[in-house]
């Protein structure tokens, strides 16, 4: 069942992970469980009928990737200019701190946001903190089920309970 919600409390909770198999990306680290090697991952992806894209976050620090998150929320040039409420709605729902900047938007203030997220651990093995906002049901549909079945976004973990979300939200209906 899709959520809408105008504006969502949620903290960005990021966490350490651990290599999952043999076939992580190049870019990821091994981390232990204990967090020694520290390796954080966090993402997000806004449509309003223009889409930033996947923007995804990779760091040693929960302090470092927070900054980056945040301050890419900001990022017009890197989010090409899109969904700039929307991002304003993330940026206040994961408590960044500063002010979000006002956007060259004419359009009429206010919109819809409809926002997602997931973050599963498995067995030491951490999918990452995911966001999705979209300006309609069949926008963040459509992001959150892409998310959930993106394997590389998730270092491979998760399948399972992953899978289990994808049902649970009609995922399959939603991808025809």
């Amino acid at each position: 069942m899709l959520k809408i919600f105008s504006v969502v409390t949620m903290i960005l909770a990021v966490l350490t992970l651990s290599a999952c198999n043999s076939d992580s990306s190049k870019n990821d680290k091994n981390v232990s469980a204990s967090g020694a090697s520290g390796d954080f991952l966090a993402s997000y992806e806004a449509n309003d009928g223009c889409t930033t894209g996947r923007q995804i976050f990779k760091g040693s620090s929960e302090e470092e990737i927070g900054t980056a998150f945040c301050n890419a929320l900001k990022d017009e040039t890197l989010n090409k200019s899109c969904a700039h409420s929307l991002r304003s709605n993330l940026f206040i729902s994961v408590k960044c701190s500063g002010e979000f900047p006002k956007g060259n938007s004419t359009g009429g203030g206010w919109i819809s946001s409809f926002i997602e997220s997931y973050e599963i651990i498995d067995n030491d093995c951490g999918t990452g903190f995911h966001n999705f906002a979209a300006s309609s049901e069949r926008a963040i549909g459509l992001l959150y089920c892409k998310g959930l079945k993106d394997d590389l976004l998730n270092r491979n973990c998760a399948k399972d309970q992953r899978n289990q979300k994808y049902q649970e939200y009609g995922c399959d209906d939603i991808l025809k």
